[in-house]
């Protein structure tokens, strides 16, 4: 029997196991090794750091320290202290016989414990019982990380911050009283100046100076309930939620760990085709999950499941190639197809009505795909320039098999998913043979799925991120405020007057919005930032000879952009998932030149945006 054969069945045979999915269960094969042993080797000492747990196939194995000694015989593990959060072995291990044992790495063990909770009592009461007489100590509570909780939200308010915020907030109020400024659109400029504030020092979760500045406007009354709520009536809130919840169920069924195993299953051993396998499956998930978290966080689990398979290290080139591929793979066409972010849908609900008609799915591709065409040119050459790698690596076949084999056929669930993501896709690009919206297509492909069992409340409940969905209609909301109560005419005529006739170019007009939108998002997260910038360039980009839609778009395409990472949440939390296990030196000097790229792709796309009539 081979060392992979003794893990599958392990894996298979295992109590501990028993409630993964197939999908699950495959991916510990390539996270556990098998290690064999003669009679009396010592497999660790007294206080050697515990980095690994154990279990026993064949043999025996004796536990001593000078509180108390223990025999394992096959079947049972032993040495799980890191679960009970100790640094060290407790008892010395030496084989009685020959002895065959598996090593479950501590990062084995967490995502067992996250994915079974029970498993945590089991080698809890396994490594109190090995630890004999010695103080027992309460186990770590394990807790995954979620978007919501990403260290770019972790900062705690200082009290000068909040000292100043209620100090500036009462002068502002009363600079701005003018005859130009109503006392309505004055109070709730109060509120958004208070809530960029927020925003800028970071004094609260990204969401809540959104949700404060809706609520503070119905509460003084300033407009009407069905104005500063839209954002949660429209069919882009509807859209999104539907979207989500179908994801949700891409996710879950493993239908995309399925695809990675059996793409690499039949490839050739090579690094560069490994890493257009990874860069292929998340562009295709850009055309249908339009969350880039969401995105980034399979990319970064699909990511962490190839350097498993081809064991990298983390200092390795491929590794950090690995971790580009995924993360650019994800993101980089967010902004050429509608359904690529949800900040598209954001904008299209600022656009003019007669925009919005023109760009649904296919205008909003028609009009993007040069730019597109242009970003996937400027990335294969400046990955090549910089990851190109002639080796060949070596990939073990017969694991790929195992995991296939582990997975077994394909599931209810996934052809769940498999369908679903053929009707969107169907839906979406024959709408203007159909009209029916996105949004609804995307609600009947939800209704479908929940009628069939295909997620639970439970899953809809904690599998959608609620807290980014509120934050966009929060946001959608603020704008139909400002145009409601006519802030929007008033700063474009403001602007108009200011700018005057020196960005008539639209060359110069564009680079004007290029440079505005990079120096709000060193300040400001990436949505509040769209946000303001599109109320600010949209009412005025007629009168300076480019469509709405194309001030937009320019707008989207810079905030993507990023030089430190506390300017990109998506990538902070494509780091927390992917354990950064690359290079991150390199990966944001890559990121950097990819910004050049972005911003040659705009220029480069003028004369093609010009045929269409947009500028």
């Amino acid at each position: 029997m081979t060392d992979n054969d003794i893990i599958v069945s392990f894996i298979d045979t295992n109590p501990v196991f028993k409630i993964l999915t197939p999908t699950d269960k495959s991916r510990f094969i390539s996270k556990l090794s098998v290690e064999k042993y003669s009679v009396d080797a010592v497999i660790h000492n007294n206080f050697d750091h515990s980095s690994s747990g154990f279990f026993v196939v064949n043999g025996s194995v004796n536990l001593k320290n000078t509180n108390f000694e223990k025999k394992v015989n096959a079947g049972h593990f032993f040495s799980c202290e890191s679960v009970l959060g100790l640094q060290n072995h407790t008892a010395k291990a030496i084989c009685i016989d020959e002895c065959t044992i598996i090593s479950l790495s501590d990062a084995a063990l967490n995502t067992l414990i996250n994915l079974n909770p029970d498993a945590l009592a089991y080698f809890s009461a396994n490594a109190f019982e090995n630890l004999g007489t010695v103080e027992k100590q309460s186990a770590p509570a394990t807790k995954l990380k979620t978007f919501s909780e990403s260290s770019m939200f972790d900062f705690e308010g200082s009290i000068w911050s909040w000292l100043a915020l209620l100090i500036c907030t009462p002068a502002l109020y009363a600079y701005m009283q003018t005859p130009a400024i109503s006392s309505d659109a004055r109070i709730f400029l109060t509120f958004l100046a208070v809530c960029i504030f927020m925003w800028v020092f970071r004094l609260v979760p990204y969401y809540i100076p959104a949700l404060f500045t809706i609520l503070g406007t119905l509460a003084v009354d300033i407009a009407p309930v069905t104005v500063v709520l839209s954002g949660f009536s429209s069919e882009s809130f509807i859209m999104i939620m539907a979207l989500s919840a179908v994801s949700l169920v891409v996710i879950k069924s493993g239908i995309l760990y399925r695809a990675l195993i059996k793409l690499l299953s039949v490839s050739k051993c090579s690094y560069n085709f490994y890493n257009f396998i990874l860069f292929f499956i998340g562009s295709i998930l850009t055309l249908f999950i339009p969350a880039i978290v969401t995105r980034c966080q399979i990319m970064a689990q699909l990511t962490n499941e190839a350097r498993d398979l081809l064991n990298t290290k983390k200092t390795d080139s491929f590794s950090t190639s690995l971790a580009v591929t995924g993360f650019f793979g994800a993101s980089l066409f967010s902004t050429i197809f509608f359904t690529g972010s949800l900040m598209n849908f954001l904008v299209q609900s600022i656009l003019p009505t007669q925009e919005q008609t023109q760009f649904q799915s296919l205008g909003w591709i028609k009009a993007s795909i040069m730019m597109g065409a242009f970003f996937l040119v400027g990335y294969l050459v400046a990955f090549f320039a910089v990851f190109f790698n002639k080796e060949k690596c070596e990939l073990k076949k017969e694991i790929l098999i195992s995991k296939l084999n582990v997975i077994g056929k394909i599931s209810i669930v996934e052809w769940c998913a498999i369908s679903a993501v053929a009707f969107l896709s169907v839906g979406f690009f024959t709408y203007f043979q159909h009209h029916i919206h996105p949004a609804w297509v995307a609600t009947i492909t939800m209704v479908a799925l929940v009628g069939v069992g295909a997620f639970s409340k439970k899953d809809f409940q904690t599998g959608i991120d609620w807290a980014f969905i509120i934050f966009i209609a929060t946001c959608s909301g603020i704008g139909a405020t400002l145009n409601y109560l006519g802030l929007n005419d008033i700063i474009a005529k403001n602007l108009v007057n200011l700018l005057g006739t020196n960005f008539k170019d639209p060359f110069y007009f564009i680079s004007l919005i290029i440079i505005s939108t990079l120096l709000i998002r060193m300040f400001l997260p990436i949505t509040p930032s769209v946000l303001i910038l599109c109320t600010i360039f949209i009412p005025i980009s007629n009168f300076y000879n480019i469509s709405p839609w194309l001030a937009s778009i320019v707008i989207l395409v810079t905030a993507d952009m990023w030089f430190l990472p506390y300017q990109n949440f998506f990538y902070v939390m494509f780091e927390e998932f992917s354990n950064s296990n690359y290079n991150q030196k390199k990966f944001i000097l890559f990121n950097i030149i990819m910004n050049i790229v972005r911003v040659g792709g705009i220029y480069l796309s003028m004369p093609y945006w010009s045929k269409l009539g947009l500028m």
